[in-house]
């Protein structure tokens, strides 16, 4: 009978400790952030998902301690808008503003690593398109006046949206402002300029010439004064004081290409694939 109940009592005993254990490793497993990585093996979290932010300091503390145990080089912090408050507990342990989501979330960035920080600034560039649209049978550009920029004739154009490939976005501005349908043909250039939005943004502008396929202008008044088709003599000739900057340039690779007949850059190859669930589509342009 003794030894039965002794039984019963190291039974007890060893129920009793492993129930504690496993409330330890519960609690402590609720004081760490869940957490995934990105293909470069660097920690992600997003505050959103996080089933309770209670102790958002001893979690945040807790996970920074156990992610340089397990040797992660840096860590990723997306913080939803709604969670904003929680910016100044990143900063004060040693996190960096990146850069804002495209859902409007604040992304924040922490290296942990002891090598040199590889993680690179955000992009500082923007993408615009021009659309030097060309009628072949009449031997025609179209240009346009607008409404509230510079008072000179230039090329119809504007920025690239999520997704949109560089031809698609002349396409795409050339038919919102002049109603002109036209097709992609080539890339005949593109120009670099430094801080050209709010002092920080660089933009990218790409030159692409098209071909129109209904040439009847139909104006967007919002951003359009004018819109017209003219020679490709009286373009040419048009007085600097005419046209903008950008659009003198252009100008005179156009006419290069068509009197030398140098060859443009055109498109050489569309791909598509997939890393993990993320999907990415990309264009090739080349000169042959």
């Amino acid at each position: 009978m003794r030894e039965a109940l002794d039984l019963v009592y190291k039974f007890f005993f060893v129920v009793v400790f492993l129930f504690c254990s496993f409330m330890s490793n519960q609690n402590e497993s609720n004081m760490l952030f869940k957490y995934g990585t990105d293909h470069y093996g660097n920690v992600v979290v997003d505050v959103g998902s996080q089933k309770s932010l209670k102790d958002f300091s001893e979690m945040l503390n807790n996970s920074i301690k156990k992610w340089k145990e397990e040797d992660f080089p840096g860590v990723w912090v997306t913080l939803p808008l709604k969670y904003a408050g929680y910016a100044m507990k990143l900063v004060e342990n040693g996190f960096k503003f990146h850069h804002i989501g495209n859902d409007e979330s604040f992304v924040f960035m922490k290296w942990l690593s002891n090598s040199p920080c590889v993680i690179p600034e955000y992009a500082r560039s923007m993408i615009g398109c021009c659309g030097l649209t060309v009628n072949w049978d009449k031997e025609e550009i179209l240009i346009v006046y607008e409404r509230h920029g510079p008072p000179k004739w230039k090329l119809p154009g504007g920025t690239l949206t999520d997704n949109e490939n560089i031809g698609n976005v002349a396409e795409r501005e050339v038919k919102e402002e002049t109603g002109v349908v036209a097709s992609f043909q080539t890339l005949i250039g593109f120009r670099y300029l430094h801080n050209a939005r709010w002092r920080t943004i660089d933009d990218i502008y790409f030159v692409c010439v098209l071909s129109a396929k209904k040439t009847d202008i139909k104006i967007d008044k919002t951003e359009l004064k004018d819109a017209k088709w003219i020679s490709f003599k009286e373009w040419f000739n048009m007085d600097l004081s005419k046209v903008t900057n950008v659009d003198s340039y252009i100008r005179d690779s156009f006419k290069k290409w068509l009197e030398n007949g140098l060859h443009p850059i055109t498109k050489a190859k569309d791909s598509s694939w997939k890393r993990g669930t993320r999907s990415y589509e990309s264009e090739y342009y080349s000169l042959v």
